[in-house]
């Protein structure tokens, strides 16, 4: 899968963000997309794994919307 505009976000597995609002989601896994879409990435809630949302990577690592926990 061809990580063209953000090549630059290393994303590991297991990897948390935290939202804004507080919600913590863990990577799960890289979505397939079609050649002209940006990558995107399924989430899941830690505590809750059929918890899940889909969102692109350009989303994930905008800092307005999310935060990687360390």
């Amino acid at each position: 899968m061809s990580m063209n505009r953000t090549q630059h976000h290393r994303i590991l597995a297991g990897q948390r963000f935290r939202a804004l609002e507080g919600m913590e989601w863990e990577f799960a896994d890289f979505v397939l997309t079609y050649r002209d879409e940006h990558p995107h990435v399924a989430l899941v809630k830690p505590l809750d794994r059929l918890t899940r949302k889909v969102i692109s990577v350009d989303a994930l690592f905008d800092k307005r919307l999310f935060r990687v926990v360390d």
